[in-house]
């Protein structure tokens, strides 16, 4: 037969032990609520960013879209010039803007690709990890 004494002081030993435990997961909950916020301003922060890349992205293809016209405008001038039209200095002098505006699209569009491979990668890698943890 159990001794009541023994019982209640073993109750009352898990008790104790109990209401440490509460008191360091009430711990946990308030440090985590803390990350959260952290958390949802990074989060905040990463679709600033991707927002931004985004308009980057339509500025560059804007960009592009300009330089594509430019290049075409002056190949038809080529194209004058080769059927008989007289000398164009203007040609040459557009040339040389041309090559410096693609030499620039050009970078700016390696800088875009890098930086727009490295988000995408980066992004995915936390949502499956995310995922994983579940």
């Amino acid at each position: 037969m159990k001794d009541p004494l023994d019982a209640h002081l073993q109750m009352h030993r898990d008790h104790v032990t109990w209401n440490s435990d509460i008191k360091m997961w009430g711990q946990d909950l308030r440090t985590w609520e803390l990350e959260l916020i952290a958390l949802k301003e990074a989060m905040q922060s990463i679709s600033d960013a991707i927002d931004s890349h985004e308009e980057a992205l339509k500025a560059h293809t804007g960009s592009i879209n300009e330089h594509r016209e430019l290049v075409q405008e002056h190949e038809m001038g080529l194209k004058l010039a080769g059927e008989g039209a007289p000398y164009n200095e203007e040609l040459d002098r557009g040339h040389e803007s041309e090559k410096r505006r693609h030499e620039q699209t050009q970078d700016a569009h390696e800088r875009l690709k890098h930086y727009h491979h490295s988000i995408v990668v980066l992004t995915k890698s936390l949502k499956q990890a995310l995922e994983n943890a579940i």
